[in-house]
């Protein structure tokens, strides 16, 4: 939650290593950040609103998940195509 005192809103600006991947205007609600690493390791990202800034570090790792397609038994449709 951020928290300007003379605005409903606030200017976020959000910095993932070094590189500003989102800037929004948010209000007093809680909202939510997603943002996806393309590396393993540590991490570090910044939230930033006027003067204050908050800096997370985070550890990403890989997710065991089987991201691939389907190949397993796939049979292509036959086309009949009547000869006249």
């Amino acid at each position: 939650m951020v928290y300007t005192p003379e605005s409903q809103t606030s200017d976020v600006t959000i910095a993932a290593n070094g590189t500003v991947v989102q800037t929004v205007t948010v209000d007093r609600t809680q909202h939510t950040f997603s943002y996806r690493f393309n590396s393993v390791g540590t991490a570090t990202i910044v939230f930033r609103t006027g003067f204050v800034i908050k800096t997370k570090r985070i550890t990403v790792t890989t997710l065991d998940i089987n991201a691939h397609a389907e190949t397993d038994s796939l049979v292509l449709p036959q086309l009949r195509i009547p000869l006249h």
